[in-house]
C-alpha cells in the first residue's frame, strides 16, 4: 500500500537529503569497505547506502619538525559520491576506535608529542572538511558503550578530540550523564535508556540526541529482531517523532557470522557474539547475501534486502512527512485559512496517538496507514493554498 505525494505535472523534484541522521555499519576495515563499493557500486548503490567506509592515506615524520602529507583522492571520491550525491547527512570521520590511536609512532597516547602530531593530522582534516562542505555532516564516534568506571578516560579523550578539531563534532553511544556534559555533542543511549527530560534539556544546551538499538532492549521495546512483530521495525520512527529524537544509529546490517566465525543467514538467523553470547535473531543484520547457498567463487551482485529493512524505509520516509508538513506550516501562517492550518497542527499530534510509550504503541498497521495519509493529504492542502497564495 503507497501514501504518497505525487508530483503535479511540470513539478521539480528537489532532493535535499534525508532529515533524520541514520548510522550503520558492518564488519571490517574502511580500506574493505571501499573495494567493496566499487566492486559493486553498479549492482548495490541502492542497498549499500551507509556501508562504505572512506580510505585516505595519511603520512607523518616524527622529526623535529613535524610534517603532515595528505592523500585524501579516495576519501573525496567516496564522499562526493555518497554526501553529495546520494545526500548522505553523516558519516564517522575517523572510524570506531581509531580516532584516538594508541600511539603515533613511538608516542603514546594523550603525550605532549602525540597531541602535536595529531593535532596537525586532526586540523588538515577539519579544513579540508569545512573546504569541501562536509563539516557539518562529521563527528568522531571512538568510543562505544562506556561504563561509569570508564567516564574518565572517555573526558580525556573528548576533550583532546575538541582541542584538535574543535569543529567535528563528537558522539558517544550513551544516555546524558551529568559527569559526561559539556564532553558530548551527540548522545545516542541505548532505547530503553533514553529519557525524554534528559534528552530535551539536552538539545537546549545545543546538541544533538539520538537513540539505538543492538542485541537489546527486548519486547515490549521495538527492536529489529526477525521474531518482533513488523511493526516495531516502523513504529520506532514515530515514536522519535514523538520524543523529538534527531537520529538512529544501529551497529551492523551485514553480520554474517557467530562465534566469531561466517555464517549463512538464510540458514541461521541467530547472531551470536565472537564468544557465543546469544544476541538474537537477526540481530546486526538487515541485508542478506545475494546467493542462499555460500558461493565457491566470488559473486559480485548487490545484497537482498529484508522485510525489516523495508520496514524501517517506511519508518524514515513516515518521519520525513512530519518535516515537510512542519516546515510547509511555517510557512502558511497567516497565509491559509484556519481550517487548513489545523488539520496541520492536527496531523503533527499524530504520534502521541499512535505512541503511548516506548513500550506502549499501537499494533496495528492499518492506523499506520491512514495516520501518515493524514499527513499527506495536509501536505497537500498547505501546498495547494500557498502555490495559490
Amino acid at each position: 500500500r503507497d501514501v504518497g505525494v505525487p508530483l503535479k505535472p511540470g513539478e521539480e523534484y528537489i532532493d535535499e537529503g534525508p532529515a533524520v541522521a541514520i548510522f550503520a555499519c558492518r564488519a571490517g576495515t574502511p580500506q574493505e569497505l571501499l573495494r567493496a563499493a566499487e566492486s559493486i557500486a553498479q549492482e548495490a548503490s541502492a542497498y549499500l547506502k551507509g556501508e562504505r567506509g572512506f580510505e585516505g592515506r595519511i603520512s607523518y615524520s616524527s622529526s623535529d619538525e613535524v610534517r603532515v602529507e595528505f592523500d585524501l583522492e579516495g576519501f573525496d571520491r567516496a564522499m562526493r559520491r555518497y554526501i553529495d550525491g546520494f545526500k548522505f547527512n553523516g558519516f564517522n570521520a575517523a572510524g570506531l576506535f581509531r580516532a584516538i590511536p594508541r600511539s603515533i609512532g613511538p608516542y603514546e597516547r594523550f603525550t605532549p608529542e602525540f597531541e602535536e602530531i595529531y593535532r596537525k593530522v586532526a586540523r588538515e582534516l577539519e579544513d579540508h572538511l569545512r573546504e569541501r562542505g562536509w563539516l557539518d555532516e562529521a563527528y568522531f564516534y571512538w568510543f562505544d558503550e562506556p561504563s561509569e568506571e570508564d567516564y574518565p578516560f572517555v573526558i580525556k579523550g573528548m576533550e583532546l578530540l575538541k582541542r584538535v578539531a574543535p569543529g567535528v563534532k563528537r558522539l558517544l553511544t550513551e544516555q546524558p550523564e551529568p559527569p559526561l556534559y559539556g564532553h558530548v555533542d551527540i548522545w545516542v543511549p541505548v532505547l530503553n535508556m533514553f529519557d525524554p527530560e534528559r534528552a530535551e534539556e539536552r538539545q537546549r544546551a545545543g546538541e544533538e540526541v539520538w537513540w539505538y538499538v543492538c542485541c537489546g532492549p527486548r519486547a515490549p521495546y521495538p527492536n529489529n529482531f526477525i521474531d518482533h512483530p513488523a511493526i516495531c521495525h516502523r513504529i520506532r520512527f514515530w515514536a522519535a517523532e514523538k520524543y523529538g529524537v534527531q537520529g538512529s544509529l544501529y551497529w551492523s546490517t551485514t553480520y554474517w557470522a557467530s562465534f566469531g566465525k561466517p555464517r549463512n543467514p538464510w540458514k541461521d538467523p541467530a547472531s551470536y557474539s565472537p564468544t557465543g553470547t546469544f544476541w538474537g535473531n537477526g540481530d546486526g543484520f538487515l541485508l542478506y547475501p545475494p546467493r542462499r547457498e555460500i558461493p565457491s567463487e566470488p559473486v559480485i551482485e548487490g545484497p537482498v534486502d529484508s522485510i525489516r529493512w523495508e520496514l524501517i524505509r517506511e519508518g524514515l520516509e513516515d518521519r520525513e512527512y512530519f518535516f515537510i508538513l512542519r516546515e510547509l506550516l511555517r510557512e502558511a501562517e497567516g497565509k491559509a485559512g484556519e481550517d487548513v492550518l489545523r488539520e496541520a497542527r492536527e496531523a503533527l499530534k499524530l504520534p502521541d496517538e499512535l505512541v503511548r510509550s516506548l513500550t506502549d504503541f499501537t499494533t496495528d498497521p492499518e492506523e499506520i496507514f491512514k495516520a501518515r495519509e493524514r499527513v499527506a493529504r495536509a501536505i497537500e492542502r498547505l501546498k495547494s493554498h500557498l502555490e495559490g497564495s
